[in-house]
């Protein structure tokens, strides 16, 4: 896996990022045909990683499609490794099925053994189809449902050992100044082997035995660490935990940190703070989901000039690059799976809710080290005034909660319910914080519609629900403009009008206590769903304040200027110049 810190000592890796043969499977007659032993000739070549959307010819694709290529390897046992394939892929080497994964934007590996050395063939099977009822996402979700192998592949040489898995978690004593700092880790071995066991904090050896291993050993240790310094937005400190067996090794980077809630406030290691947000897709008209680090980095530095303190990722988990950089600068995180607008019945259906319960699983488990990620959220603008979408809320939150105590879980509702005949969402009840979608100014009331009646409305509504006591966020809220669309007078669409907007609706969001944080929808103009083209111009969700190729509109500087009175770390090179995080 691509990091921003180096992962291993030892461990000997086979990138695959490179040129790739590929075939479209229009009739989806592929595996009937066996073409992972015999593929096809008529072949053209793709870039690994891409979204094959992004060609000119290949735009309004959506189906089957088949990848192959060849390394050279002399390893028997090899673990074989994707970053992120939108959406089904099935996995082939030297025409065996190795596994099957669902679920893009998240990372999986098969592990293959008792190889012969020399060239070995490896073909996938991507299908990126999806439907009204079991599919992540749905039809009509508003981003652009892109296919391909959209991050990177690498091939793990594995010796005689492997460190299979690993997990590092701590506990607070003495306040916040000392951990109890857990290592668990699964140790493969393809034989009998004998060696010494070591833990390294920064290069500082805290634990060493001898262990033997003959196939699968689960470790778990456990040892204090004293004076600590702590992770924060303005002091973002970073550890590297090191486990070794001999020559082999895993290195994790983590950060101290304690977020939480007290009554209507969120608390990172123990004051107050307010969360100064805004939505990012990670899309780009040239890459779709494929953006390379140094755009995706650019993106969070002009994030960062913005004067914000916290990123939400709509709606899926962003690249472990993305996390990284938010972890070395200080900068807030919010993750969640593509559960987007799903109805009663799309919720409950059992495929669905196994996909969705697969993908938590997954997004937790592979975004549990970073300090920067301090919300997990279950899905978005669903169905959670039903009784079945109560239960599979329930079920989500509950797993959550047993996988990782140390993060604040939620969902995301536009579900009101201030008025006489509305339904009542029914889930607030389950969550840590409360979050809803609301635009006022733009598909409800005019740009000056007053936030503080209906946030007094609104209040009513969770009195009722027994969660007034919880911290509120304002997840979404925004105004589309097209660039350079201006004149005398401010009307929708223009940059004029989603300024005016921003302005006179962050000053009555912030100027409210009951607000603990605030999202702006959105960073970037984003390509929505072909179904969406006839309500979105361009085919795109024009709400960003900057366009899809990050020309900044009129708001960026109203926000700008807005979340810099309230930020209360200031950082004068924000007025002139983008942030520059420099390496440790």
């Amino acid at each position: 896996m691509e990091r921003l810190f180096k992962t291993s000592n030892y461990k000997k890796e086979i990138s695959l990022c490179d040129m790739w043969d590929f075939v479209l499977d229009k009739d989806d007659l592929g595996i009937e045909q066996k073409w992972f032993l015999n593929f096809p000739e008529d072949t053209r070549a793709m870039t690994v990683p891409s979204c094959w959307n992004t060609e000119p010819d290949l735009f309004r694709y959506e189906g089957t499609a088949w990848y192959q290529t060849r390394f050279y390897s002399e390893s028997p046992d090899l673990y074989i490794s994707f970053e992120a394939v939108q959406n089904e892929a099935d996995v082939y080497l030297d025409g065996i099925h190795l596994g099957n994964h669902y679920g893009g934007f998240l990372k999986f590996g098969f592990e293959a053994n008792n190889l012969n050395p020399g060239l070995h063939t490896l073909t996938v099977r991507v299908n990126n189809t999806i439907n009204n009822i079991d599919t992540f996402p749905l039809t009509g979700v508003d981003w652009y449902n892109y296919g391909g192998i959209a991050r990177p592949v690498h091939i793990a040489e594995l010796s005689d050992r492997w460190i299979k898995n690993h997990k590092i978690s701590y506990d607070f004593k003495n306040g916040l100044s000392d951990v109890c700092l857990s290592v668990e880790a699964e140790i493969k071995t393809f034989g009998e082997v004998s060696d010494e066991l070591k833990i390294y904090v920064n290069d500082i050896e805290y634990h060493s035995e001898k262990l033997t291993v003959n196939g699968i050993q689960k470790i778990c240790l456990a040892f204090d660490l004293s004076d600590i310094k702590l992770w924060d937005v303005d002091s973002p400190n970073l550890y590297y935990v090191r486990i070794s067996f001999g020559n082999e090794d895993v290195i994790e980077r983590i950060g101290f940190r304690k977020i939480e809630t007290k009554g209507r406030d969120i608390l990172l290691n123990g004051k107050k703070i307010r969360l100064l947000g805004i939505n990012r897709h990670e899309e780009h008209p040239d890459w779709g989901f494929s953006m390379p680090f140094s755009l995706i980095k650019k993106d969070i530095d002009i994030i960062r000039n913005l004067n914000c303190n916290a990123i939400r990722t709509s709606h899926y988990p962003n690249s472990q690059k993305t996390a990284d950089y938010c972890d070395e600068i200080g900068m807030l995180f919010w993750s969640e799976i593509p559960g987007w607008g799903r109805s009663e019945e799309a919720m409950t259906n059992e495929l669905a809710f196994k996909r969705a319960i697969s993908m938590e699983k997954e997004m937790i488990e592979e975004n549990y080290h970073h300090p920067s990620i301090i919300v997990f959220c279950m899905h978005n603008e669903c169905c959670t005034e039903s009784m079945g979408g109560f239960e599979v809320t329930k079920k989500m939150i509950e797993l959550a909660k047993s996988m990782d105590s140390s993060r604040l879980m939620t969902y995301v509702t536009h579900n009101v319910g201030t008025k006489e005949g509305e339904d009542i969402e029914l889930c607030y009840s389950l969550a840590d914080i409360v979050c809803l979608n609301h635009y006022i100014g733009w598909y409800f009331d005019t740009a000056n519609g007053d936030w503080n009646e209906f946030l007094e409305s609104y209040n009513v509504i969770l009195k009722q629900c027994d969660s007034i006591e919880k911290p509120f966020i304002m997840s979404e809220f925004g105004f589309a403009a097209l660039l350079g669309s201006a004149g005398f007078e401010s009307y929708r669409w223009s940059e004029d009008y989603q300024a005016d907007a921003h302005e006179f609706t962050l000053n009555q969001l912030l100027g409210n206590e009951r607000i603990a944080g605030t999202y702006i929808w959105q960073f970037n103009n984003n390509r929505s769903a072909a179904e969406n083209e006839i309500s979105r111009p361009r085919g795109y969700n024009n709400k960003g304040i900057v366009d899809e190729y990050r020309k900044p509109k009129r708001a960026y500087r109203t926000i700008q200027k807005i979340y810099g009175e309230h930020n209360p770390v200031k950082r004068e090179e924000y007025k002139t110049i983008f942030y520059a995080y420099k390496r440790k």
